[in-house]
């Protein structure tokens, strides 16, 4: 939220059915004071998403993002150097992403809408930290769910 000075981010995890298992929104704004944009966003959603799985003991098979930016870094497919706060975040997701049992794919913005909403509600509504939510009835109000998708960032 470039308008507030402020950075979120938002992931859910869901089971192979399409339900929520876990998800959680962020708030940036004290960790990235002076900047942050979206790649650093979307990269620390994933980031996050992936610790809080590995704290769950989830084993997460399909990772979903709408970041190209994000995803080719992981992948190894960027011709371009990522800036250095962007490629420290990247370098710690390769560090927890395994190519042999996961799959990283990109999806369209669209399908991405409760992992975007979680990161404005971190953005907006959480003084710091975050928070997690483990069932439908926990979520903020302003995020709807539709188990027609199923990304992790």
């Amino acid at each position: 939220n470039n308008q507030d000075n402020k950075a979120g981010a938002g992931c859910i995890i869901r089971d192979s059915r399409g339900e929520l298992v876990i998800a959680a929104a962020y708030n940036l704004t004290e960790t990235y004071r002076h900047y942050c944009d979206v790649a650093i966003a979307e990269a620390e959603a994933l980031k996050n998403g992936l610790i809080l799985a590995k704290q769950k003991n989830l084993h997460v098979y399909l990772i979903k993002g709408d970041s190209k930016e994000v995803i080719d870094h992981v992948l190894g497919n960027s011709r371009r150097l990522a800036r250095p706060l962007l490629s420290k975040i990247i370098q710690q997701i390769v560090g927890m992403f395994d190519r042999f049992s996961q799959e990283i794919v990109l999806v369209d913005r669209e399908a991405n809408k409760v992992a975007d909403k979680l990161a404005f509600w971190g953005s907006t509504s959480l003084q710091g930290g975050h928070m997690i939510y483990t069932t439908y009835a926990d979520l903020p109000p302003q995020v709807n769910i539709d188990s027609s998708y199923a990304p992790l960032f």
